[in-house]
């Protein structure tokens, strides 16, 4: 498996860098399990009260 080797890292990281060359000032990534890695990662922080969007239950 791939956990623990920085995949998810670089990945997330290229998600954003691409979304602020785009012009994005922000990113809201929905429904995370593990909070601490994108805090980690990124300096994300949790939205209180928020619930999944329209977009759950829709990837099998």
């Amino acid at each position: 498996h791939a956990r623990g080797k920085g995949a998810g890292k670089a990945l997330l990281r290229a998600c954003l860098q691409d979304m602020w060359a785009q012009g994005d000032a922000y990113a809201v990534i929905g429904w995370t399990g593990p909070q601490e890695f994108y805090a980690k990662v990124c300096g994300a922080t949790p939205i209180e009260g928020s619930r999944p969007g329209m977009y759950r239950g829709m990837l099998k």
